[in-house]
Formats: structure tokens, sequence, C-alpha cells
């Protein structure tokens, strides 16, 4: 189990975070502050949620411009071979486990720091059926299909990190708030999500992508969750990667019906909410100046 630990410690010069198989650290590829480099600590397989960048661990050598000694590739390719396969968990049965932790002590404490710097309400915790795992001391974050299935459960530990349960699959946040909606408001992460439902009238359906760098193909597979809409508000960050990630969605999703928000007192939806901005002054007209 975890295999690759000290291997990979060795190769990014950074030792791991998140304190399960899926392992965080900050991507040797760009620059960051937070970790968003992913990578399996048993099969090597990786993925950056900020820069879209992925492959295997002989990829992961070779984009580093070192080599995956042949005793290691022949000992990744017997370990293939004979692994058991691993059982499929039941995310929804985990989510809602960690939904009833959630209202623990400890739970209820790990939120309210989550809260204090958001501008989130309590009643988005209960929508968005946000959960404690104590084993990880991380809230959880679910994202639920329409058949009661989730797709991917993410944590947010204690000190900041963020971690993903293995076997999650990139998909849209909040999904089953905007099938067949007229208004959607797409945001960038869990987090905007959370802060814009608690904002946002009851006009405006809001979800969230997993990050900006999401390619044009899977847009195309998450677009008929849009077919419906008729304006679709992207108010991804306000940096190059934001810009970027919109624009990709944007040409996707049709420009005709979409509008960029911007975000001006902050870097994200978040923290221009907290900040005193509200959604209509970056051009959010559906619902009204309320918000």
């Amino acid at each position: 189990m975890y295999e690759l630990t000290n291997q990979i410690e060795e190769l990014l010069g950074q030792q791991v975070r998140g304190g399960s198989v899926n392992a965080s650290f900050l991507c040797p590829f760009h620059d960051e502050r937070t970790p968003s480099f992913s990578i399996h600590l048993d099969s090597g397989l990786w993925y950056c949620f900020g820069c879209g960048r992925k492959g295997n661990l002989e990829g992961l050598y070779r984009g580093l411009g070192e080599e995956l000694s042949e005793e290691d590739r022949n000992n990744r390719l017997i370990a293939s071979v004979y692994r058991e396969p691993e059982e499929r968990k039941n995310f929804a049965s985990l989510a809602n486990g960690y939904r009833r932790e959630f209202h623990t002590r400890a739970g209820q404490e790990l939120w309210q720091r989550f809260a204090d710097v958001r501008p989130v309400t309590l009643s988005a915790a209960d929508h968005f059926s946000i959960g404690y795992n104590a084993e990880k001391s991380a809230l959880s974050f679910p994202y639920w299909n329409d058949d009661g299935t989730v797709t991917a459960l993410k944590y947010r530990h204690r000190d900041g990190s963020k971690s993903a349960e293995t076997g999650s699959k990139r998909s849209i946040y909040n999904v089953t708030d905007i099938v067949g909606r007229p208004v959607i408001l797409l945001c960038e992460g869990e987090s905007d999500t959370i802060a814009a439902w608690s904002r946002a009238g009851k006009e405006v359906s809001v979800c969230g992508s997993p990050g900006a760098s999401v390619s044009a193909s899977t847009w195309a597979n998450w677009s008929i969750d849009f077919l419906f809409a008729r304006t679709i508000y992207v108010a991804f960050d306000s940096d190059e990667a934001g810009d970027d990630g919109a624009n990709a969605a944007m040409r996707v999703l049709g420009d005709e019906r979409c509008v960029r928000l911007r975000p001006t007192r902050g870097g994200d939806i978040s923290e221009h909410i907290t900040n005193g901005g509200t959604l209509a002054e970056i051009g959010l007209v559906e619902a009204g100046d309320n918000v």
C-alpha cells in the first residue's frame, strides 16, 4: 500500500500531503502556492487540477527530465499483472455516513472555520450534503447525480489542503440543480459554488466545474446538462487560467448564450462576495439587484 511514497517524495523533493493513497503535491510543471498536483501512490497515475497535465509514472519522470529505471519499469509491470482489482466504493454511502458525522462537535467546529472566512450560509451545508470525515479530519464535498449516486468525493483538510477519494471522477458539482434550468451560474470549484449559491436568487441555478482546466471533449460530454439553458454565466477566477478555462467552456457551451463574469473585488467569486461585491455589479442581471 502506498508503495511509491518514498520514490515520489525523492523525485519531487516534497513530502506527501493529504495522508491517503491520493497524495497532493505542489505541481512541478507550473508555479503555485496551494498543492493541486494529485498522484495515486499505488498506480502512479497523476493529474494536476491547476494546469491540467496528467499521465503515468514513466510520463512524470520523462516530463521532469529523468528516466525510470528498467528495474522499476519491470516491477510495475509485474505488479499490474498480479494486483487484485480494487472493489468500487459506494461513494453515496460514504457521503451519507460523513453527513451524519458533520453534526458532531468536531464536524461543526471545522465547518465553522470554513464558513468564518467565506460568505456561505448554514443552509448551504444542508443543500450540498457537506459532511465530516473524522479519520481524515476533513470536510467532505460529494458530487451527487440525479440518480442518487455520487461521482466524486472531495475533502478539505484541517490544514487547508485538498484531496479526493480514490476512484473519484471529474464531473459538475451540484449538477442536480441545473438540469432543465434556463439560467445557470457556472463557478470554479466547490467553495465558489457554495458561496454563489448562498448569494444568488432562486431564478439562477448554481453549479461548479472541478477547476478551470477542462478539455473541450469533457465539456462536450457535460454539455447535455446545460441543454435547456438560455443563459450561462461563467464566473471562473479572474486570472489567466480562469480566463482560458472560461473561454474553453464557452466555446463548447455556445458563445451566444454564455456571459463571462469576472470577479473584481478578489481573485474569485468567494473573495469578491466577501469583500462586499455583488453578482449584479459584474454582470449577472437575471436575478435582480439583490445579488
